[in-house]
């Protein structure tokens, strides 16, 4: 595995040498997208037949136990794992099954089951919803239309990002546009790594090899950096232009300096890559992928400046989830954590799950207004 990095390595630095360069960034777009399909059909094909465990434990605050069937290739996700479960679960794995048989999942499902959870490619969507699942994707991406003047999102922004705003320009940051490697390192190592180490320090974590980074270099990505007022980078983000559409996949801060992200040097970069999209005459800026349920911290950040919820183009992942049980936990989970799913015609809709004896019309009014959100067709209440 070593020296097939160490090869690939030396076969993305070597086009840099390549000339004409649009000789080079053809090329390497052209294997960046071969490399993207097969890993994809290689993950479709892996999922023909999924492994069936059960994952069981003490639920979160309500002090009872709550069971899940997990269906997926991968382990139950840890972000799920802390929001329904108080303290690490038990994991059992009781069998397989074909990812077309999952409506006769009741053989694996015993009394004590309250829910099953089903993780596997979009390409298998259909098979879920004919099992009756409610079906959500593993995450959504965030895009802001800035076509039009600046005025124009910014009437769309709450007063918290217009705040944000105002934070940057009173730190007096300015920007600036790079693209070479010593930059790119620099960006990896002392913004990127550290803001994910800190943000998540005990969340076991897929985390891109610069040599991926260098990739992307290959075929046009860029660095926006932000500056102080003494000309220091505190922050930066890297992007891609294609068009009319710019797109920020990865962003940072130096030293993951909690400070700096109080004043302000994450939110600059909102800003300037905003600015810089502008100037370039871009239309369109996908701010990448969020979580889908409506109350996570990184969705409720970025939906503030405006933002409208679309398909993801990178992550084809989905879940399905059955109810079985109307357990203590389970209730609170749903009743706390309404989310974005899909419907039969592949639309974004709004799962909101409410107390059946507390639900009313005036509830339903106000529901509807704190959870509409550009690009979400619906809203859909499920009595618990």
């Amino acid at each position: 595995m070593v020296s097939l990095i160490s090869a690939a390595d030396k076969f993305i630095s070597g086009g840099l040498n390549v000339r004409p360069r649009w000789l080079w960034k053809w090329l390497f777009s052209v294997l960046f997208s071969l490399y993207t399909s097969i890993n994809r059909l290689k993950v479709i094909a892996s999922q023909m037949r999924l492994p069936v465990t059960v994952v069981s434990g003490v639920g979160k605050d309500a002090g009872e136990d709550i069971c899940f069937l997990f269906i997926g290739r991968e382990t139950f996700p840890l972000y799920l794992n802390d929001l329904l479960f108080n303290r690490p679960p038990q994991v059992k794995q009781v069998g397989t099954v074909f990812i077309w048989r999952l409506k006769d999942l009741d053989r694996f499902v015993s009394s004590d089951v309250d829910a099953v959870l089903v993780s596997c490619d979009r390409f298998y969507q259909r098979w879920l919803q004919k099992a009756d699942l409610f079906v959500f994707p593993h995450v959504v991406d965030m895009v802001l239309d800035v076509s039009g003047s600046f005025d124009d999102f910014y009437k769309k922004m709450t007063n918290s990002a217009k705040a944000d705003i105002k934070k940057a320009e009173k730190q007096r940051y300015t920007y600036e546009i790079v693209s070479d490697l010593d930059h790119l390192r620099f960006f990896y190592e002392r913004m990127y790594l550290p803001l994910i180490r800190t943000r998540y320090p005990d969340t076991p974590m897929y985390i891109p090899q610069f040599l991926f980074f260098k990739w992307l270099h290959m075929i046009g990505y860029r660095l926006l950096f932000v500056k102080d007022n003494q000309g220091k980078y505190v922050s930066g983000c890297y992007f891609h232009q294609q068009g009319k559409v710019g797109s920020l996949r990865y962003n940072g801060v130096l030293d993951g300096d909690f400070e700096l992200i109080r004043n302000g040097a994450e939110s600059a970069i909102y800003c300037f890559f905003i600015v810089h999209a502008q100037e370039q005459k871009v239309s369109i800026l996908d701010f990448g992928g969020v979580r889908p349920f409506f109350h996570d911290g990184l969705f409720f950040y970025k939906r503030k400046w405006g933002m409208t919820v679309e398909h993801s183009d990178l992550i084809e992942e989905i879940f399905g989830l059955r109810i079985l049980s109307e357990c203590a936990p389970l209730k609170q989970f749903l009743l706390e954590n309404p989310f974005i799913g899909l419907n039969d015609k592949n639309e974004l809709v709004g799962f909101v799950f409410v107390d059946k004896n507390s639900f009313t019309d005036a509830l339903c009014v106000q529901f509807e207004k704190r959870f509409q959100t550009p690009g979400v067709n619906e809203v859909r209440f499920i009595k618990l």
